[in-house]
């Protein structure tokens, strides 16, 4: 029984050591080792060939796992592989022209991860070179600026080492220079914002001065028309003013920004930096009323009828007597002013004014009576000097004095000398005994100057 059970067991190995390929071929000691002789060493040589068949089976199968675990990983992998093999190009072609560190670790992420990981950092490069170019451009843009400002023809006095510099240096190197030139004019800068600043305060200081001496000119235009005004009373002219003066009054406002430009023209231009200081504000009364100004003076006339004649006209319009009493007016009404001791005052005090043979021009009775009249209601005193007889007009006059014109007998000097007849009436004669029969002096002489001859101080 036991030796059949052995020659079956032997049938079914040869049996399967037809489809096994032998590993290892046996020598002649391995096979007479693995021959038994007796039944026992027969079955101890099978009970070890089935422990070593047992091992070697378990070892199949763990190669086999093993193997099969590896052809999965070598799949993954070379699907792996593929993934990379396209995302490879792309960052080839964004790192291109980059220097990559050659100690960087082999990334240990996924395709999926990598490919994810790529676009962004695609993404990313792009952007940066894109903004790389538009700095690039920036800069040579603002290098190319830089170079042209020492050439401007403003700064062609301003004698500086930058200037030299930026105009010779090569405009590759000019970056490398910035900061080193940013440094060493941050001191200047700071001197000349003080500087701007105290300038700033300056123009602010004569921009006020000149808004000051603009409204006060103003209002002393508006003066000259009221003091040209007549006296009140029935006359047709009664009240009404001479001279009329219009203009569109600027607006405090406006008026103090017109002041800042005019103080920043009359500053940039070289003809007018050495103005004086009435044309400094006369041109800024002319910038503050920029529609200018409207004088009209009535014509004089015996009517006294309103007509109104602009100022400039007065030359082609009025006769020669109503031009000279329009220049009287004038005259009255700003010397009134000029003597007012305040803004809403009308001074009785306005001086005199001599005239030279008037009447041989005014010589019509009406334009007398209305130079006097305005003299008289401004507190003016008006003289008046002539050689003609024209009693109409001289009979006008409260005061008259009467000269003659004597030639020195010995110098040949012409001299005024007060007539005897009128001086006798201003001065009567020193008498003795009363007389009666004398009428009284009509005046009286309150000073006088004497001049003596240096032969006649004897």
């Amino acid at each position: 029984m036991a030796l059949q059970r052995l020659r079956d067991q032997s049938s079914r190995l040869a049996e399967r050591s037809k489809h096994l390929t032998s590993a290892v071929s046996l020598n002649d000691e391995d096979a007479a080792a693995w021959t038994p002789t007796t039944v026992t060493e027969a079955r101890e040589l099978e009970a070890r060939a089935t422990g070593e068949l047992d091992t070697a089976q378990d070892k199949e199968r763990l190669a086999a796992a093993a193997f099969n675990t590896a052809r999965r990983d070598q799949a993954s992998s070379t699907k792996e592989l593929a993934a990379f093999d396209r995302i490879l190009p792309v960052l080839e072609t964004a790192v291109h022209g980059l220097t990559v560190p050659p100690d960087r670790e082999p990334y240990d992420g996924t395709a999926e991860a990598a490919a994810f990981a790529a676009r962004q950092v695609t993404a990313a490069h792009t952007t940066c070179r894109d903004a790389a170019r538009q700095t690039e451009r920036s800069l040579e843009g603002s290098v190319s600026r830089l170079k042209e400002v020492p050439a401007d023809v403003r700064f062609e006095g301003l004698d500086i080492p930058l200037r030299t510099q930026i105009s010779a240096l090569d405009s590759r190197h000019i970056p490398a220079m910035a900061a080193t030139w940013t440094d060493a004019l941050a001191s200047r800068i700071a001197a000349l914002n003080s500087d701007l600043e105290g300038m700033a305060k300056a123009r602010e200081a004569l921009a006020s001065q000149l808004s000051g001496h603009v409204t006060d000119l103003l209002q002393r235009l508006d003066q000259a028309s009221r003091f040209s005004a007549f006296p009140e009373g029935d006359a047709p002219w009664s009240g009404q003013k001479f001279l009329n003066i219009r203009y569109k009054k600027p607006d405090l406002t406006a008026l103090a920004a017109q002041m800042h430009e005019s103080v920043d023209a009359l500053a940039g231009n070289q003809r007018t930096r050495k103005l004086k200081g009435i044309d400094v504000v006369m041109r800024c009364l002319v910038a503050a009323v920029p529609r200018g100004f409207t004088a009209e003076v009535m014509k004089p006339n015996a009517s006294q009828r309103l007509d109104r004649v602009p100022v400039e006209e007065m030359s082609r319009v009025f006769s020669g007597g109503q031009e000279l009493t329009g220049a009287i007016l004038l005259y009255c009404a700003l010397a009134a002013l000029r003597t007012s001791p305040g803004p809403r005052s009308r001074t009785r005090n306005g001086g005199l004014l001599l005239l030279d043979n008037p009447i041989g021009r005014a010589n019509a009775g009406y334009l007398v009576d209305i130079q006097m009249e305005m003299a008289a209601a401004l507190g003016i005193q008006l003289i008046y000097t002539t050689g003609l007889s024209d009693e109409d007009v001289i009979s006008r006059f409260p005061m008259r004095i009467q000269l003659r014109n004597d030639a020195e007998a010995r110098s040949g000097l012409s001299l005024i000398r007060l007539d005897e007849q009128v001086r006798n009436a201003l001065i009567p004669a020193p008498r003795i005994t009363p007389d009666q029969d004398v009428p009284e002096p009509v005046g009286v002489l309150t000073s006088a100057r004497l001049y003596r001859k240096q032969g006649d101080a004897k």
